[in-house]
C-alpha cells in the first residue's frame, strides 16, 4: 500500500474540500496511509464534521509537516496548492482537478498565468469531468496521456427524498444555494430573479448574507451538515443555480437525486450531465430576463415541472455513486506515472522567475511603493524556497 498526502487549501465548506475528502475517505479504507495537508492553524477545525458526519479516516498534519514523512505520492486538490509540492518528499506528484481554476481569480490576476505556466510543467492531473480534460488539454497545453478522468460520484447515502427540512405549504418553492460574499456563484443574481417574481425560496449557504434575503424567502438556513442536506433540498422543487465558474457542479445533481429539478446559466460543467428540457432549463449565461422567464415557467406549468423532475431522477439514479466509482479511483492513483523531482521542481522554478520580467522596468520604484514592493517580495520568497527545494532533491 502507497503513502499518500492529500494538500487541501484549508477547511471550509465547500464541495471541493468534500470532495478531496471523500477521496481521502476511499484510499484509506482501500488500506493506503493517507494524511490530509492543510494550513497549521487549521489542523483542528471542526468543519471536516460538517463534511463527514463519519469524522475525519486519516491523522491531518500542517504544512510545516510536508518534509517530515517521505511519501509516495502527493496530490494537490486546489490550484494554489501546486506551489507547495516543492516541500514533500515522494516519488509522485499530480493534480487532483475539479475546476478551471484560474477563473477564480480577478482578471488580470498574474497567478492566473502562473496557474497555466505551473500546469504546463509536466505534473500529471486526475479531474472529474470530462469538459475539465478537454479545456486543460486543449487550453492549458496538458499532455493527454497525464490527464486522467474520474467522475465524481453521487453520494446516495446522503443524497435521496427526505423528510424536509422546511415544511412544504403547496406552492412552487424554489432553493438558492451558496454565499453572497462570492460573486462567481451568481447568489446575488438569483435572490433578485426570484424576488422579481415573486416565488417563495429557501437560502442555504455557509455564508448567507441575511440583509440581500427578501420577502420571498421563508428560511435562510446557515453551516448546514452535508449528510443533511437532503432535507433542505427535499424542501424545494427546483434549484436556482446562476453561478458563472463551476467544476463538476455538483448541487444541481444532488437536487436530482433528492427529487426536484434545476434553472441554471449554461455554466461550463453543466453540459456534463444537465440536458435543457429533459432534466432541467439551461439559460443562456448571464440573461436575468432569461432565468426570470424560466422561473415563471416552472411556478405556473406544473406539467412542465413534473415532466423535468421526472428526468432528473433517471439522470440521478444512472449516475455513479461512492461505492461504483471507487476502483476507478483506486486504478487512476496506481496510473499516475512517476516524475522527476529535479525536473518538476525546474520547470516550476522557471514559472517563478519568469514573473520577475515585469519587475525589470519597476526596479527604480520609489520604496514609498508598497504594492511593488509586496510583490517583489512574494517574488524574492517563491524563487528562495523553489532553490532551497531544487538543493535538497539533488
Amino acid at each position: 500500500m502507497s503513502r499518500i498526502g492529500l494538500v487541501l487549501p484549508g477547511f471550509f465548506l465547500s464541495g471541493g474540500v468534500y470532495i478531496a475528502l471523500k477521496w481521502a475517505e476511499v484510499l484509506a479504507r482501500a488500506g493506503h496511509q493517507v494524511a490530509v495537508y492543510v494550513p497549521d492553524r487549521e489542523r483542528h477545525s471542526a468543519v471536516p464534521g460538517l463534511l463527514l458526519p463519519q469524522g475525519m479516516p486519516c491523522p491531518v498534519r500542517g504544512y510545516a509537516e510536508a518534509g517530515d514523512h517521505e511519501l509516495d505520492l502527493v496530490l494537490a486538490t486546489w490550484w494554489e496548492t501546486l506551489k507547495l509540492l516543492y516541500r514533500f518528499r515522494a516519488r509522485r506528484y499530480a493534480l487532483l482537478c475539479q475546476a478551471l481554476e484560474a477563473q477564480f481569480a480577478a482578471p488580470g490576476d498574474p497567478r492566473q498565468q502562473e496557474y497555466v505556466q505551473l500546469l504546463g510543467a509536466g505534473l500529471p492531473v486526475v479531474t472529474i469531468a470530462h469538459w475539465l480534460a478537454r479545456h486543460l488539454v486543449r487550453d492549458y497545453g496538458v499532455p493527454p496521456e497525464r490527464v486522467q478522468v474520474v467522475l465524481n460520484p453521487l453520494d446516495r447515502q446522503v443524497f435521496r427524498p427526505v423528510t424536509p427540512a422546511v415544511p412544504r405549504r403547496g406552492r412552487v418553492r424554489f432553493l438558492v444555494e451558496g454565499s453572497a460574499a462570492e460573486p462567481r456563484k451568481g447568489v446575488r443574481e438569483a435572490v433578485a430573479v426570484l424576488e422579481g417574481e415573486g416565488v417563495e425560496y429557501l437560502w442555504v449557504g455557509a455564508d448567507v448574507g441575511r440583509r440581500v434575503a427578501g420577502r420571498g424567502c421563508v428560511a435562510v438556513l446557515e453551516r448546514v451538515p452535508q449528510g443533511q442536506m437532503a432535507a433542505v433540498y427535499s424542501s424545494c422543487d427546483v434549484l436556482l443555480k446562476l453561478s458563472t465558474a463551476e467544476g463538476m457542479f455538483g448541487p444541481p445533481l444532488e437536487m436530482f437525486a433528492t427529487g426536484g429539478t434545476a434553472i441554471a446559466w449554461d455554466v461550463w460543467g453543466a453540459e456534463e450531465y444537465m440536458a435543457h428540457g429533459h432534466n432541467c432549463l439551461l439559460v443562456p449565461m448571464h440573461s436575468l430576463q432569461g432565468a426570470r422567464r424560466a422561473v415563471a415557467r416552472l411556478a405556473g406549468d406544473a406539467a412542465l415541472l413534473q415532466r423535468l423532475r421526472q428526468g432528473a431522477r433517471a439522470t440521478a439514479a444512472a449516475w455513479p455513486d461512492w461505492d461504483e466509482q471507487r476502483e476507478a479511483i483506486l486504478a487512476a492513483i496506481d496510473a499516475i506515472p512517476e516524475v522527476s523531482p529535479q525536473e518538476l521542481f525546474r520547470r516550476q522554478l522557471a514559472v517563478q522567475a519568469a514573473l520577475l520580467e515585469p519587475l525589470r522596468s519597476a526596479r527604480a520604484a520609489p520604496l514609498s511603493d508598497v504594492r511593488g514592493l509586496s510583490l517583489r517580495r512574494l517574488l524574492r520568497e517563491r524563487l528562495r524556497q523553489a532553490a532551497r527545494a531544487w538543493r535538497w532533491q539533488r
